[in-house]
């Protein structure tokens, strides 16, 4: 398994050493520890570009995944192994961590788990499938706290 961090910030909620490892936790409890993982940390505008572009969404958002399966990699060539790409805005989860009163690693670790198992295949747009994501990525977030 192999995780590659790419910041874009001068600052993040969690080092690069804790986001390899808890990539690491959450492929290997997912029964997919032979894959690997890109995870980019931006600003605000980075994202909301890259919202704007790839879901026609001009505002800034906390997380966003690009599953190689889905044929939207994010960037560069995909490889057999690869699940995709993870974009976090660290202060997006900035905000949101003071919004739900959590600490800014706890909401960037939730919004990591999320973001993982979204290029897993989990997905939130029904109530029957969003009840089974949140529960795997609260019992993740758990797990790694």
């Amino acid at each position: 398994m192999a995780c590659t961090v790419y910041t874009k910030v001068h600052t993040s909620p969690v080092s690069e050493v804790v986001i390899k490892k808890s990539v690491d936790c959450i492929l290997d409890k997912e029964k997919h520890s032979d894959c690997s993982v890109n995870i980019h940390i931006v600003g605000d505008a980075m994202m909301k570009h890259i919202n704007g572009t790839y879901r026609n969404i001009h505002r800034t958002t906390d997380v966003l995944s690009f599953a190689i399966h889905d044929g939207a990699s994010f960037p560069g060539i995909a490889h057999a192994d690869e699940l995709g790409d993870i974009f976090i805005s660290a202060r997006q989860i900035k905000r949101q961590a003071l919004a739900h009163h959590v600490s800014a690693k706890e909401e960037f670790m939730r919004m990591l788990v999320h973001g993982v198992l979204h290029l897993l295949g989990y997905d939130h747009t029904e109530e029957r499938v969003a009840t089974r994501m949140f529960a795997r990525q609260e019992k993740l977030v758990k797990l790694l706290l």
